[in-house]
């Protein structure tokens, strides 16, 4: 092909977090790498969410460098209803016992990641997401056409936030959507009386209510609140701040005590998707580009590093076997076992969506006794817990890939 001005290990089309991260593995395995973007840096955002991160998600970040203030969580307690009620009987509490003594997860801001990704990745090697006109392949490359005549090739193209109307006509690859009929109010509380380092999340009418600790700034008492609504009630809410808080202490007999809202309220459409159509080996997806899900179980973005994990080990596989990455085995698993993996959990989250806003007595009567008798039985409650920390399957390690690099440099 003619006119190719530069070739690359690999070519990232994507802002944000999941694309910061693999620009730091492409940056830390020393590849050759150019990134797309939309013309915003990764660290000039302000989102007021806070994630829960796994331990493996964790250990992965402090691997590349990136050491996060984070909240650790020492209990989380499920509840159907509130503090109080009839229902509340209805629980399933989890603690660090059931995690073999290590913290169930971590809670961090999305400002802090995207701050820390800031002062570790570099900006060089930049191109418009907008200037792409086209993207062609053959055995070896993909080819990414540029409107000014240039010709960028790399051996992997890989996405990290979900395809535009562009990108899908141009790739022939579509999704499977569901919009939900909720918005997830998100807002930070400072509050009187200490969380202890406690999660919680009530099932209640409507949508999940759900508490993340946060660590203490100034020694003042923090909490992440997501709540999720039917669009309608969210619309209400978002523009009385004390609905929310009398809501909140209502479900929490003042558990935290005095409540303020120093950060938001803001409110975030919620949907489910899944990508569909991909077969080609040099087109990789990870995160959003994938999927999306309902964020009541709080795993999106623990996926997105697992996906990564999986791209990492393929990468380091190869140099060690001077092979094609496409030819390595991780890299078969990649496509083949993270398909599963993350399916799996879109679709838990779904059903769990859709058990807890059922009105059916049966199914209401069925899902108390699930939570009470989970509940009794320890090594149930220890599987669920090693699952979510990406403990039970065996699977690569991006700190394992980049350590076995840097002993070698």
């Amino acid at each position: 092909m003619k006119g190719i001005d530069k070739i690359y290990d690999f070519a990232i089309i994507g802002n944000g977090i999941t694309a910061g991260i693999m620009k730091s593995m492409a940056e830390s395995t020393k590849s050759k790498y150019v990134y797309f973007t939309n013309g915003k840096t990764i660290h000039n955002r302000k989102d007021p969410r806070s994630l829960a991160l796994s331990t493996s998600t964790i250990k992965t970040l402090n691997t590349l460098g990136i050491e996060l203030k984070s909240q650790k969580v020492k209990k989380m307690s499920i509840y159907e209803g509130g503090l109080g009620s009839i229902r509340e009987k209805s629980k399933l509490v989890f603690d660090m016992k059931d995690n073999d003594g290590d913290y169930l997860s971590y809670i961090v801001k999305r400002d802090e990641i995207l701050e820390n990704l800031g002062k570790i990745v570099r900006n060089g090697h930049a191109r418009k997401i907008s200037d792409i006109v086209s993207i062609k392949k053959d055995n070896k490359k993909i080819f990414i056409n540029m409107n000014n005549g240039e010709v960028i090739s790399s051996k992997l193209l890989i996405f990290t936030d979900k395809l535009d109307n562009k990108f899908q006509k141009i790739l022939k690859l579509s999704y499977r959507e569901k919009h939900y009929d909720q918005h997830a109010i998100v807002a930070t509380l400072l509050h009187e009386k200490s969380h202890k380092g406690e999660a919680s999340q009530f099932f209640i009418k409507g949508g999940p209510f759900a508490l993340l600790p946060l660590l203490s700034e100034k020694k003042k008492n923090l909490t992440s609140l997501i709540w999720t609504n039917p669009i309608s009630t969210a619309n209400k809410l978002i523009k009385s701040p004390q609905l929310i808080i009398s809501r909140l202490n209502e479900l929490c007999k003042n558990k935290l005590g005095l409540v303020e809202i120093i950060e938001g309220p803001k409110s975030f459409p919620l949907f489910k998707y899944t990508l569909s159509g991909n077969s080609d080996d040099r087109l990789i997806f990870a995160g959003d580009s994938i999927r999306s899900m309902h964020p009541l179980l709080g795993q999106a973005w623990n996926q997105a590093i697992r996906d990564l994990s999986y791209i990492s080990d393929a990468f380091m596989e190869s140099q060690r076997l001077a092979t094609e990455v496409i030819s390595v085995p991780s890299f078969r698993a990649y496509k083949r076992i993270r398909l599963i993996e993350g399916l799996g959990m879109v679709n838990a989250s779904d059903l769990i969506n859709n058990i807890y806003e059922s009105d059916d007595s049966l199914l209401k009567g069925l899902r108390r006794n699930a939570m009470n008798i989970i509940n009794k039985v320890d090594p149930v409650k220890k599987l669920l817990i090693k699952e979510a920390s990406g403990g039970i399957l065996k699977r690569p390690s991006l700190g394992k890939a980049f350590s076995v690099k840097k002993k070698n440099d």
